[in-house]
């Protein structure tokens, strides 16, 4: 059976917005997507159904009106770029007029104008290209996902190791940021991305096992027996343990109102702080920037002081963005070899960041 014959009814503002989801990959833009919805608007009310006339002849006065008073020729340019995409076919007559054709008992049968059955019997492969579209989403979403994490571990294994952040973690990190702050993200461009903190971390730790034990420097004068009039004096080194999911959350007075018993592990204290991103209205690309700048401890207690806060701020998210990326801006000292992670001061009335 041929495609123009099978029967449909459809609602043809669900098909307009099924258009605008996939306006990218089709090449529309918004001069096109108005001038189908003022065509669609002239159509008989009700489902479009296959049996009835499709034809929009609606006179070009009260098209410009719908379009939100378009200028003509911007109209007429429109319909050509849906015509060239196949999604309307123009039906005029000898003098290119658009009217209705009538029976003898008044009841459309036919018109001149524009038709717009090609949009209805291209739906399935429409409705493929956004099912194509949301499971790239989907894909990309997911690799994004992996990347926040693995970079946020390894900034914990540093941050409990006592170490300054290698030149190539800084400098992976900041083109993790540039690539998350595209509004697409290439998929080519994430997996390469994936492969190169892979491959960095994996050098890292080859790097850590082959490095030789330290031994004690012996003489072999005096079989050892080395006697120094005078030893210097072992520096103090004050090394602070790693910060367990419960302790971080014992520094979160606010969020703990909501949730009171403390996280049993991490993967517990990344799902409240999941939910909290979505209490707080803070989109999915803010929070994945909020893992690669501040770590684990530093965006449990940005939540914190948001949420205590949040009937005095207008628009979280763009909150959030404008601090990270003043804090972006900073350049990591290179004095400071204990804490390269961001921590909030609470005792003061705004988000004061501080290394």
């Amino acid at each position: 059976m041929p495609e123009s014959n099978i029967p449909f009814s459809h609602d043809r503002w669900e098909v307009l917005a099924l258009l605008r989801e996939i306006s990218r990959e089709l090449k529309l833009g918004e001069r096109e997507l108005s001038v189908l919805s003022a065509h669609l608007s002239v159509l008989a009310k009700g489902p479009i159904r296959s049996e009835q006339v499709l034809v929009s002849y609606a006179g070009l006065p009260v098209l410009l009106e719908r379009a939100n008073c378009m200028d003509e020729r911007r109209f007429r340019r429109g319909e050509a770029r849906l015509e060239a995409l196949g999604l309307v076919a123009r039906k005029l007559s000898a003098n290119g007029r658009r009217f209705p054709v009538r029976n003898g008992a008044g009841r459309v049968i036919d018109a001149y104008g524009l038709d717009l059955r090609p949009l209805f019997d291209a739906l399935p492969r429409l409705l493929l290209i956004r099912q194509e579209k949301r499971a790239l989403e989907a894909e990309r979403k997911a690799i994004c996902t992996r990347i926040s994490a693995r970079l946020s571990a390894a900034r914990r294994q540093f941050e409990a190791a006592q170490t300054a952040l290698p030149d190539w973690f800084c400098e992976l990190a900041r083109d993790i940021r540039n690539t998350l702050r595209r509004a697409v993200p290439a998929l080519d461009a994430l997996a390469q991305i994936e492969e190169n903190l892979s491959q960095a971390l994996s050098n890292e730790t080859s790097a850590k096992a082959s490095e030789p034990a330290s031994t004690p420097d012996i003489m072999a004068a005096d079989d050892g027996q080395t006697v120094r009039h005078s030893d210097s004096k072992e520096k103090e080194i004050y090394k602070q343990p790693a910060t367990s999911v419960a302790e971080i959350w014992q520094t979160c007075p606010t969020l703990s109102e909501y949730y009171p018993t403390p996280p049993a592990h991490e993967r517990d204290l990344l799902t409240r702080i999941h939910d909290v991103c979505g209490f707080l209205g803070l989109r999915p690309a803010t929070r994945d920037r909020m893992a690669v700048t501040l770590g684990l401890h530093g965006i449990a207690r940005c939540l914190d002081d948001l949420a205590g806060r949040i009937s005095g701020i207008e628009r979280p998210d763009a909150y959030v963005a404008s601090m990270l990326r003043r804090l972006e801006l900073r350049k990591p000292s290179k004095t400071n070899h204990v804490r390269h992670i961001p921590h909030y001061d609470r005792g003061h009335s705004g988000l004061e960041i501080g290394v």
